[in-house]
């Protein structure tokens, strides 16, 4: 058996890289997109995000509820959620307050926040196509150990040996070089991904508004449009 040391992929890799380093940073919580416009208002959702950091004092923008579920289905513009659902209007009629208590149920998401899916979906993909890179190497890399190991075992000394053996030694070596930045890379994705509430698969977790209506027995929030 023979092998040739291997070029490092570093085109490819780099480009990758290169995005991860200039996404921006991933939020763990409800505080996306401050400002928003519903029903062609502007809506600042600033003093909320700054009541929930410390959750002092009355809340303030009781109509907006926080909302964290899986999406599972879709009604025209909205998805359909099953969902936790802190706060709101639906709250406040039955309690005479707003409470800090999440509820269950279903319920329909206007407007809802697609570019958040997408950034995650992204990120999936990403660290989809480096962990099967990191597959591939890692079996290269075995493979050459696993023929140096062969090699050395079998009593069988000559030069075109020592020559193989030397060039899979070298080979693993390149191939441990290319692992470093992947491994890197895989990390950085996973700390991305670990932000959101399930790293596995997309789930909600936002401010959306409670419009005190219902469609088909749901309870109907607004996310709004986000301003940049």
């Amino acid at each position: 058996m023979s092998l040739k040391p291997r070029r490092l992929a570093s085109t490819a890799l780099s480009s990758i890289a290169l995005f991860i380093l200039a996404a921006p940073p991933v939020q763990s919580s409800p505080l996306k997109d401050p400002k928003r416009v519903i029903n062609g208002q502007v809506v600042e959702l600033a003093p909320l995000f700054r009541w929930w950091s410390k959750q002092e004092g009355p809340r303030p923008l009781s109509a907006w509820a926080r909302v964290q579920g899986n999406i599972v289905g879709t009604n025209g513009w909205s998805w359909v959620l099953e969902a936790r659902v802190e706060g709101g209007l639906a709250k406040d009629k039955s309690e005479g307050k707003n409470s800090r208590t999440a509820e269950r149920a279903k319920i329909l998401l206007k407007n809802p926040p697609i570019q958040d899916l997408n950034d995650f979906e992204k990120l999936s993909g990403q660290l989809k196509d480096l962990q099967q890179q990191r597959a591939t190497l890692a079996g290269e890399e075995a493979a050459a150990k696993n023929q140096q190991n062969t090699n050395r075992h079998s009593g069988y000394r000559s030069r075109l040996v020592a020559l193989e053996n030397r060039q899979l030694q070298q080979t693993q070596n390149q191939l441990r070089d290319e692992l470093k930045p992947i491994d890197k890379q895989i990390q950085n994705l996973k700390k991305q991904l670990a932000l959101y509430p399930n790293s596995d698969h997309y789930e909600v977790d936002c401010f959306a508004l409670d419009r005190g209506l219902e469609s088909d027995g749901m309870r109907i929030y607004d996310y709004g449009s986000a301003l940049h």
